[in-house]
């Protein structure tokens, strides 16, 4: 006879498996370990080898960002797949299998076109990137000749290139993708802190760790 499926319950856990001086712990070790990770570029700017441009802080960037993908695409996205699967979800699962993986798509196409729209809209102020115009221009640049107390202005047609008022838009492009991955990292912080507040055992080590190194980086 097979067991019955309990949807709704909550898993229990004896009394010796709840660490509560360590989940008050884990407050302080977090803070501290978020605090090193925002201060570390700062400092970095003190030291020559070790400024934002330099080969060390780029390694540590890549690995920054390894961190935060490994972490959603095997932490978050599989997990994610395993509950938005489970049966107790009813008549949306048995129509629909697949429902974690479209949750993914929508999120990674929603999260582009909020980067596109921004540029668009907000990325070419003050930069002239709304005319109409596109490929290279002739700048009408005026300079003045003085000859018999007579000034004369007349255009070197000099040309400039569309990349140069581009500028403006990818500084935006960059800044509105960093606060789009900094506001994705504090709500994942957010509901892994919860899920940390009611785990025991070895799963509050696991997530301890991720959520250590998901702050750091």
């Amino acid at each position: 006879m097979s067991e019955e499926r309990c949807c709704g319950c909550v898993s229990e856990f004896s009394d010796q498996d709840y660490d509560m001086s360590m989940h008050v712990g884990a407050t302080f070790i977090i803070f501290a370990v978020s605090l090193a990770g925002s201060f570390l570029p700062v400092a970095a700017q003190k030291i020559p080898r070790c400024s934002t441009s330099s080969m060390i802080m780029a390694a540590i960037s890549a690995f920054a960002y390894g961190v935060v993908l490994a972490t959603g695409l095997i932490h978050m996205v599989n997990e994610g797949i395993e509950k938005l699967s489970d049966e107790c979800l009813g008549a949306i699962v048995e129509d629909y299998g697949c429902i974690g993986l479209a949750v993914v798509l929508v999120t990674m196409v929603l999260m582009h076109l909020i980067e596109c729209e921004g540029v668009e809209l907000y990325g070419s102020e003050g930069s002239g990137l709304h005319s109409h115009h596109h490929g290279t221009h002739d700048a009408a640049i005026t300079v003045t000749t003085r000859q018999n107390s007579v000034v004369t202005p007349h255009f070197t047609g000099i040309p400039y290139h569309q990349k140069d008022l581009e500028k403006p838009a990818h500084n935006f492009r960059r800044k509105l993708a960093t606060m789009i991955f900094e506001a994705g990292v504090a709500f994942h912080s957010v509901v892994i802190g919860l899920d940390l507040g009611i785990s025991a055992g070895p799963e509050f080590k696991t997530l301890m760790t991720a959520l250590c190194f998901h702050q750091f980086f």
